[in-house]
C-alpha cells in the first residue's frame, strides 16, 4: 500500500480541530505489534504492514521526530523488542524487511505485559524495569529519575501506544498485565493505550475490552476485516480511533 501520508496527516489534524484540539499536543507515538504464530499469515500477506501504514500519520502529527516506534511481542519477556522507527520514507515492506522471522519470539504465544512494560520503560515512566520515574508514592520512593535504564532517557515523555493483537491473552499473563496497566493509570502516567483486536476470525477479546472499561488510560477497538479497514478513508479511520475518551485525554 502506498498512500499520500502527508495528506493523511493533514486530514488527521483537521479531524482533531473539529474536536476542539487546535494546537497539536507533542507526544511520542508507538505501535506494539503481536508476532505470535496465529498472526503469521496476516504479516506475510501484507495486512499488518498496511495497518501500520495507516497509523504513521499519527506519528507525523504528534511525534517530535515525525516517526512511530515499533515494538514487537509474543510470549515471554525476551519477545518484547524495539524494532526501530517507521516513517513515510521506510514504511513500504517494513514488516517483511524488519519483522518476519527476524524479531525475538516470532511465532510464539501471546503475552501482553512484557511489551507494555518495555514501552513504558522506553518512554521514561518506569525506571530500571520496575519503578515509576515520577509521580506518586513509588516515584518518591525510588528517587524520581534516578536509576533509569539505558532504554529511557531524560524526563518521562507523553505517549500514545497502539497495541495490535490478533488473539486473547494467555491466562498466565493476565495478572501481570492488569497490574502494569493499573499502575500506569493510578500513578498518572501520561500514556494512552489504544488496544486493537485485529482478526478476521471470531476471537474473544474480553480481557482487553475489560481493561478499557476499567481504566482511564485504555481504549479498545476491534477490526474484523483488516484489509477492508486499511482501505477506509482518512476520515473514517480518524473517526474510528478518536473516541470521546481519547479526545478528552488529548485535550489535557
Amino acid at each position: 500500500m502506498q498512500i499520500n501520508l502527508q495528506k493523511s496527516a493533514q486530514n488527521l489534524r483537521i479531524s482533531l480541530e473539529k474536536r476542539g484540539i487546535v494546537k497539536m499536543p507533542e507526544m511520542e507515538m508507538a505501535a506494539l505489534l503481536d508476532v505470535s504464530g496465529s498472526f503469521d499469515d496476516e504479516h506475510r500477506d501484507g495486512l499488518t504492514n498496511d495497518l501500520l501504514t495507516r497509523l504513521i500519520p499519527w506519528g507525523m502529527t504528534f511525534d517530535p521526530d515525525k516517526k512511530a516506534d515499533l515494538f514487537t511481542f509474543s510470549s515471554g519477556e525476551r519477545s518484547a523488542y524495539l524494532v526501530g522507527s517507521v516513517d513515510e520514507k521506510n514504511y513500504i515492506n517494513y514488516i517483511p524487511n524488519h519483522v518476519i522471522d527476524k524479531v525475538p519470539g516470532y511465532n510464539g504465544g501471546t503475552h501482553y505485559s512484557h511489551v507494555i512494560r518495555k514501552a513504558l520503560q522506553h518512554f521514561g515512566w518506569i525506571a530500571g524495569g520496575e519503578a515509576p520515574k515520577s509521580g506518586g508514592f513509588f516515584g518518591k520512593l525510588f528517587g524520581g529519575n534516578k536509576g533509569a535504564s539505558e532504554a529511557s532517557s531524560g524526563a518521562p515523555r507523553r505517549a500514545i501506544l497502539f497495541f495490535i493483537t490478533d488473539g486473547e491473552i494467555q491466562p498466565e499473563d493476565k495478572a501481570a498485565t492488569s497490574t502494569i496497566v493499573a499502575q500506569a493509570d493510578n500513578e498518572g502516567y501520561e500514556v494512552f493505550i489504544i488496544m486493537i483486536g485485529a482478526s478476521n476470525q471470531r476471537v474473544d477479546f474480553s480481557f482487553p475490552d475489560g481493561l478499557a472499561r476499567n481504566h482511564r488510560n485504555v481504549a479498545f477497538h476491534t477490526i474484523t476485516d483488516i484489509k477492508g479497514f486499511t482501505r477506509m478513508s482518512d476520515d473514517q479511520i480518524n473517526d474510528f480511533f478518536l473516541s470521546d475518551k481519547l479526545t478528552a485525554w488529548l485535550k489535557k
